[in-house]
């Protein structure tokens, strides 16, 4: 919400440079990056869609100033961040121990990177859709007639369009591996200016100028719209060029692209409704079953005296996993690309060296959320 704020206050300082409207953005922007690593990411794309946008808008802006006011607030807001971050909190790894181009070779990281791609661009894993393939097919073909229609003028956009196609992926290319799906938040951003640019560019440049040449060439011929003159009067001839005419408009008409529009919004909503709902349900089962056992779980753990309200007693271990029993509804976990929404509690971290010294921690802090608070076992035993 935060960069949101930001990115209009900054659309506001390119419409009318007051100072003050750029320091409110840098600020919000340096609050922003403070509560997750993936806001960066976001912002980087919010500034590819501004810029993109510049190049369908009727007021004519200075893109190259535009691009340098982008980077000047972002490096402004990116150092901040990192001052306040250096003074008020503890040094942390934690982003740059999964910087694995220092570990692996190129080779690998560049098959991890084009994994990832892969997985989101041909909705691989249940967390994506088919939403950014559809979105880049649609855009692409805008930018093509795009520069068909001004030429030169349009090819600076792709910078734009490159801009919001691959820094959803910054954070993966940063890193050399697949980063955890719940870092991937600019991506809806990245698909929504896509198919707006898409929709503005057939608006503008195939629905408007159709209307405009069919009520000149009528206004020419001094005849009604839909209508065109025949040498002969042939009513026939007369009525089916009018239908051939009304269907080319209905075809080409700003009505026709708001319906289709319509139409696409409808199809990409159920594109995602349903793969959410059976994640939600999948995850509903999970916790179910989770909750089942770790109570008796529990139950059980009365039998040996090991009571939970006891914080003396010997701590608690776990060997194994436990499957969790799924339903046809139900999504299945993939070890490959772990994707932690769908795996129990019993088989957490399960293959995590020391073995079972991770999943038993896992599964004891869910106890703990149940009200059962065991002595957790440490690495050493």
């Amino acid at each position: 919400f935060l960069l949101i704020v930001s990115a209009i206050f900054f659309v506001e300082f390119v419409k009318k440079p007051k100072f003050y409207l750029f320091i409110i953005s840098v600020l919000l922007n340096v609050i922003s990056f403070g509560i997750y690593q993936s806001m960066i990411n976001i912002m980087l794309v919010l500034y590819a869609g501004i810029f993109l946008m510049l190049f369908l808008n009727e007021v004519e802006y200075n893109k190259l100033k535009v691009f340098f006011l982008m980077v000047l607030q972002f490096l402004a807001s990116f150092l901040l961040n990192t001052l306040v971050t250096k003074i008020f909190c503890t040094k942390s790894s934690y982003f740059s121990d999964k910087i694995m181009w220092k570990t692996y070779p190129f080779d690998t990281c560049y098959h991890f990177v084009k994994h990832y791609f892969r997985v989101v661009l041909l909705a691989e894993s249940p967390m994506y859709t088919f939403s950014f393939a559809l979105s880049l097919i649609l855009s692409f073909i805008a930018f093509v007639y795009m520069i068909i229609k001004v030429k030169a003028k349009a090819i600076p956009a792709i910078f734009g369009l490159l801009g919001l196609m691959v820094l959803p992926f910054a954070i993966a290319i940063i890193q050399g591996f697949e980063p955890d799906s719940r870092t991937q938040l600019a991506l809806p951003f990245s698909i929504a200016f896509l198919f707006y640019f898409a929709y503005c560019v057939f608006e503008k440049y195939i629905a408007i100028n159709y209307d405009k040449e069919v009520s000149a060439q009528n206004n020419e011929n001094n005849i009604p719209d839909g209508f065109q003159t025949v040498e002969n009067n042939d009513s026939e001839n007369l009525i089916n060029i009018e239908k051939n005419i009304s269907r080319k408009e209905k075809i080409f008409s700003k009505e026709f692209l708001s319906s289709l529009a319509v139409v696409l919004s409808v199809i990409l909503l159920l594109l995602n409704i349903i793969p959410s709902y059976r994640l939600a349900y999948s995850r509903y089962v999970i916790n179910k079953f989770d909750t089942k056992h770790l109570t008796v779980i529990a139950e059980d753990l009365k039998n040996y005296n090991c009571n939970a309200k006891n914080n003396s007693s010997l701590p608690v271990f776990f060997i194994g996993n436990l499957p969790y029993e799924d339903t046809p509804f139900c999504l299945e976990y993939d070890k490959e690309r772990k994707d932690y929404v769908l795996i129990s509690v019993f088989a957490l971290d399960s293959d995590t060296i020391p073995t079972y010294f991770y999943s038993s921690n896992r599964i004891l802090s869910a106890m703990d959320v149940l009200g059962y608070d065991y002595t957790k076992p440490n690495s050493s035993r």
